[in-house]
This record gives C-alpha cells, sequence and structure tokens, in this order.
C-alpha cells in the first residue's frame, strides 16, 4: 500500500470518494450539485460549564481554521475539471458567530429544563438547515447560547463534506486545547485533508488494487441472494411512514458492559464487532430473512495512526453479508461475523463506495 506523501501546495484539487458519495446522495433533494453542497452539514453541541472568554474562543476557533486546510478552502467549479473541487482561497471569509441569551430578562421567566431542551434542539436544527455559502469557503458556522450565569452551548455546524462525526469529535478537543493556549493553534502539522485524498486517488494503481477489487466483487457475488431487510414499520403497504434517520442513545448498565466485555475477550473480538452482531441479529429476525445485507459505519482513522485526529471526510459504509444465525450458536457466529469485518478493513481503499444498494442496514 502506498504511503501518504508530504503536502503540496495546490491551488484546487478534487473531492475524495467519501466526499463524492455525501454529494451524490444529497443531490436526490437539491436541484443541483452547488445547492446540494450548500445544503448539507453536520451540528455538534457542547455543553460549556465555568467563566468564559468568547473573544478568546472566536480567536481560537479562527486559529484552527488556518491549521486545517479542509476548514479553510472554497468547495466550486473550477474550469476544465467535472463536479465540485477545493479551491485554495488567498483570503477566508469572517466566521459568522451568533450568540443568543436563554436566560431569560425582566419581564420573561427563564426557561425550565424541558422547554431549554427544545429550544437548543430547535436551534440546532435551525442553524444545520441553513444552507451555507460553500462556494466562497464558508464551511462553518458557530453558535455560542449562555443558558445561566456560568453556563453556556456551544453549536457548531460544520459543511457534511468537510467533516463526518468524528471529525466533529476531534474538533471539540483541539478546540478546548486551543482555548487552554489563549487561541494559539497547536504547532504540530497535522494530516491535511488533500494529503488523504492524493493517498486514496493513488491507490487505484498500487500493487493490491486487483487483489482488493476482486475481493469486493467476490462480496458482492455472495451478497445477491441477500434479501431486503423489511423491518414492520417500514412494509410496502405502510404509505404513512417516513423513514428517517435518527440517532438514539442509550446508557448500559455496568453489569450488561462487563458481561459484554467479558464475551469480547473470551471470543478474542472487539465489544463493537459483539454489538454490532447482536444489531444485526435482531434486525434479521425481525424482518424474517436468514441472510441480509448490513451496511457497516466504519471510519478508517482508527486503522491508521497517522490519521488520527486528522478533520475531514473518512467514514464509509461497507457491505457486510449477514447470514447463517440461525445454523450456528451465537458465539460462534460473533467470532465469523468479526473474521469478515477484518477483511473488510483491510480491503476497505477498494471499495466502490457509492454502489452500496437500498436495502443495507
Amino acid at each position: 500500500m502506498n504511503a501518504i506523501t508530504e503536502q503540496q501546495s495546490l491551488a484546487h484539487w478534487p473531492l475524495s470518494p467519501e466526499q463524492r458519495a455525501v454529494l451524490v446522495a444529497a443531490e436526490t433533494s437539491e436541484s443541483d450539485t452547488q445547492q446540494a453542497a450548500s445544503a448539507q452539514a453536520n451540528v455538534m453541541v457542547a455543553d460549556i460549564q465555568g467563566a468564559l472568554d468568547s473573544s478568546r474562543l472566536e480567536r481560537a476557533l479562527s486559529d484552527l481554521r488556518q491549521q486545517h486546510e479542509v476548514l479553510a478552502t472554497a468547495l466550486k467549479s473550477v474550469a476544465g475539471y467535472r463536479g465540485l473541487r477545493h479551491q485554495a482561497l488567498e483570503e477566508l471569509p469572517a466566521i459568522e458567530w451568533r450568540y443568543e441569551d436563554l436566560r431569560g430578562s425582566d419581564d420573561q421567566e427563564p426557561l425550565l429544563d424541558g422547554d431549554l431542551n427544545d429550544a437548543l434542539k430547535n436551534y440546532s436544527e435551525a442553524l444545520k438547515l441553513r444552507p451555507m455559502a460553500v462556494e466562497s469557503g464558508e464551511l462553518l458556522r458557530p453558535a455560542l447560547l449562555r443558558t445561566g450565569e456560568k453556563n453556556w452551548v456551544l453549536v457548531l455546524a460544520v459543511s457534511a463534506l468537510v467533516a463526518d462525526r468524528g471529525s466533529l469529535q476531534s474538533l471539540f478537543s483541539v478546540l478546548v486545547e486551543a482555548y487552554d493556549q489563549s487561541g494559539g493553534a497547536d504547532d504540530e502539522s497535522a494530516l491535511q485533508y488533500s494529503q488523504f485524498i492524493e493517498w486514496r486517488a493513488s491507490l487505484e494503481s498500487d500493487d493490491d488494487a486487483e487483489e482488493g477489487r476482486e475481493y469486493w466483487q467476490n462480496h458482492q457475488q455472495h451478497a445477491e441472494q441477500a434479501g431486503a431487510c423489511r423491518l414492520p414499520a417500514r412494509q410496502a403497504h405502510r404509505h404513512d411512514v417516513r423513514a428517517e434517520h435518527e440517532y438514539v442513545a442509550l446508557q448500559l448498565e455496568p453489569d450488561l458492559v462487563a458481561r459484554i466485555d467479558s464475551l469480547a475477550d473470551e471470543l478474542q473480538v472487539s465489544a463493537e464487532a459483539v454489538l454490532q452482531a447482536a444489531w444485526w441479529a435482531l434486525l434479521a429476525r425481525i424482518s424474517g430473512n436468514e441472510c441480509v445485507l448490513g451496511g457497516w459505519q466504519h471510519d478508517c482513522r482508527q486503522d491508521y495512526e497517522v490519521m488520527q485526529g486528522a478533520l475531514g471526510l473518512f467514514d464509509k459504509v461497507l457491505p457486510v453479508l449477514v447470514e447463517g444465525i440461525v445454523d450456528s450458536d451465537f458465539s460462534s457466529w460473533i467470532a465469523r461475523l468479526a473474521e469478515q469485518l477484518e477483511a473488510h478493513t483491510q480491503a476497505q481503499e477498494y471499495w466502490s463506495i457509492d454502489a452500496l444498494p437500498d436495502k443495507r442496514h
């Protein structure tokens, strides 16, 4: 596998396969590519307790944008090239901060916890839905909401074409560090997303490319037998049900966590593999299909030390054939699934990201 090369100074460069996949999905609901790019955003919400210097926070975010190239470019068409590209900018647009005080006033009672949560949710959703001028370099939009004397909420919307969920977590971590350093950005050079894009392109012709593509071709041939994972709420005759994506967090009891870790240790797999296996086994049982096609969302930053902490789009959904649950005990099936996930990880860069059919879960 090719090594990641030193960063080069470029006027413009293409989108990554991960970015193109997000853009293609967005184009189904927008009239053109530029509008689709402007309408997609991910939002991070963080509680802040204690004294806060808003000017210092502004400087910290501005410094981080300068440090991470993926946040400091425009996404636009370039003459002579197809599709959108990253365009280097000589001067970055000002970051548009929004400030709101939700503590109430003399003639207005402060919001109760339930009302405050609703207000924060609505504010975050509105910030997410407001299109960004990505063609001019507007890739992030922050808001600072004051909810108490020493309580704040930072809401940060970032273009979905430059930051996935892992990037939002990394961005918050480095923002805290930069703020603690009085706004100074870390001098250590982080992996730039243009380096990742160049590396991804080089893999198309490396020594492992043919073997990697054959791996996925063979997997897809077997996956053709998989049935659609039709959940009861999504049956064909239920026209009143809208399929929407939602993240649901559940705090596991310590005893259950210990049992999951114990099983993972016994099988020599990760706890994540145990939970993923349980999820797919549940979906297969509910849908009534013994063989279904799953979609495994995986972040390659977990696999390469040089990429850890980098910002950009690294998440991808890999197809996983979920079968054989009925014919074997659950522990054996978990072990086989973990082997499949490991094999997928080794060949992940050779998967055509936009080729995953809609019947995955």
